[in-house]
């Protein structure tokens, strides 16, 4: 079975969900607690891996942007 980017990530949110909860569950953390470190793990972290990965990539040079050379 092949997954998709989009069917791993569903499953990552699903499964980062059902542990918070859970964990909320075993250890009586309040439910906005463990919801804003759901949200922090499930969407804000991947944005910012995401976006730091992009960042890395070398500036693609198309030879006529001459603008900033020396």
């Amino acid at each position: 079975m092949k997954l998709t980017g989009k069917q791993i990530q569903w499953t990552a949110i699903v499964l980062g969900a059902t542990c918070y909860f859970f964990l909320g569950a075993l250890t009586e953390i309040s439910l906005p607690v463990q919801f804003g470190a759901f949200i922090g793990v499930a969407v804000v972290l991947p944005a910012v891996v995401t976006r730091s990965v992009s960042l890395q990539q070398p500036p693609v040079d198309d030879g006529d942007d001459d603008e900033y050379r020396f």
